[in-house]
């Protein structure tokens, strides 16, 4: 359980930090605003299709591993 609380923190952290890093213009916003702007993003069909196909990718086995 713990070694789970751990695992999701350091990814929640690493995740975080990868959005700044690709958009640092988010760092100067409040935690409501930034999390209304993701909402927002989800929201768009575009970006609904690449995540579907990101998961449908990584769900599949890779040729030569």
């Amino acid at each position: 359980q713990r070694q789970m609380c751990i695992e999701t923190g350091h990814r929640l952290i690493t995740r975080g930090a990868a959005i700044e890093s690709v958009m640092p213009e988010v760092k100067i916003l409040t935690e409501q605003e930034f999390y209304s702007l993701m909402e927002r993003i989800a929201e768009w069909q575009p970006v609904q299709n690449m995540v579907r196909l990101a998961v449908e990718n990584h769900s599949q086995p890779q040729d030569g591993n």
